[in-house]
């Protein structure tokens, strides 16, 4: 166990020669992707990225399945979902009467302050359980992509730039929790900004989506700098179904939940797709995100957003909530045993020193 959190993970130490290699096999890779998805063609080399994309283990990792830790009495999994950070979007203070602001500084240091927070509350503030590894669930939106035509004006960059340039932070990230946990499982799904149409569809919506090119670079990344502690099981469709010991798990970003308005909110769209799914999957909890509404009810985990509030939430007067991600504990035999909030706001972002004065009159 680390004596402290470091916010910089660390790699295994590499020679000259294989750095070199490993620079010169990244740039291979990055051009590869960046002319598949430019041309936007099933083409040969679009096909054989795939095929390379999807070579993954999917198995589950046996720290995860009931039975494995009965030895220690006080084992239980920690579990985080990451989702709608949006990164790259622009979200201006002045705009939402100074509730919130955000761009690619902010963004970095909110990846910092959760990511360490994640740890801190696993280790400083939670004491008496032993901790096999952690599970960390992506579930969709890690970027705002260009479906909206205000946002391919207003993002700071374009999509293949943001892809390739939050590569290293996440994965950095990644890479603290597997220091401070030991194994990490990711589980992936794609969000809806992600997409490459300007609407939703149903084939192909994981393999035509960012958010899924995006976790596949992270994990052929890591996997290229000898990185075994952490394992992937990243989706090829809209949902995805994992067991945490005998905790029956089904996932998505929750964008097909359509409607909700009055004093219900999101619960009226959110508990009637529960119910629908039901009778068609087995599984004992639903965890999504996109609603940007930390909560959790009836079997449905909904997880908040990195972003946090923003002109689409404020012009539909939208309850505030500020960044915030979900973190909670799994124990066997008994489910989901105690949650909290990770705050993501980072004490030092710029815009806050301007928020007593937005109101001001000269």
């Amino acid at each position: 166990m680390p004596s402290k959190i470091s916010e910089n993970a660390s790699a295994p130490t590499l020679t000259a020669e294989e750095e070199h290699k490993l620079k010169r096999e990244n740039k291979d890779l990055r051009d590869k992707l960046t002319s598949a998805i430019e041309s936007k063609v099933l083409d040969s080399s679009y096909e054989e990225f795939i095929s390379g994309a999807m070579k993954q283990l999917p198995n589950p990792p046996k720290w995860t399945m009931q039975g494995s830790s009965s030895k220690k009495r006080h084992t239980v999994i920690p579990v985080t979902n990451f989702s709608d950070w949006h990164l790259d979007e622009k979200v201006r203070s002045e705009e939402i009467q100074g509730k919130n602001a955000y761009d690619r500084q902010i963004a970095e240091a909110r990846l910092k302050v959760y990511f360490n927070s994640v740890c801190k509350v696993a280790r400083t503030y939670v004491h008496g359980f032993e901790y096999p590894g952690i599970v960390f669930n992506m579930l969709g939106d890690n970027f705002s992509g260009f479906i909206h035509e205000e946002l391919r004006r207003t993002n700071a960059a374009s999509m293949m730039e943001s892809l390739l340039y939050w590569v290293e932070p996440v994965a950095a990230g990644l890479r603290m929790l597997a220091d401070e946990f030991g194994n990490v499982w990711v589980n992936g799904v794609v969000g809806n900004h992600g997409r490459h149409d300007k609407k939703p569809v149903a084939k192909m919506r994981a393999q035509e989506n960012f958010d899924w090119l995006f976790m596949h670079f992270l994990r052929i990344s890591l996997n290229k700098q000898g990185e075994k502690r952490i394992q992937w099981n990243i989706s090829e469709g809209h949902k995805i179904q994992f067991s945490i010991y005998d905790l029956r798990v089904i996932a998505s970003h929750g964008d097909e939940c359509k409607g909700g308005s009055g004093i219900a909110g999101m619960l009226s769209p959110q508990l009637i797709a529960y119910s629908r799914m039901k009778k068609t999957y087995q599984f004992d909890q639903w965890w999504i995100g996109h609603w940007h509404q930390l909560g959790a009810y009836r079997g449905i985990r909904v997880n908040g957003a990195g972003k946090g509030y923003d002109e689409y939430a404020s012009i539909n007067n939208f309850d505030f909530q500020p960044p915030m991600q979900d973190f909670f504990m799994v124990a066997p035999k008994a489910g989901v045993i105690a949650s909290w909030p990770i705050f993501c706001e980072a004490e030092n972002e710029s815009w806050k020193k301007c928020k007593k004065t937005v109101f001001s009159i000269s």
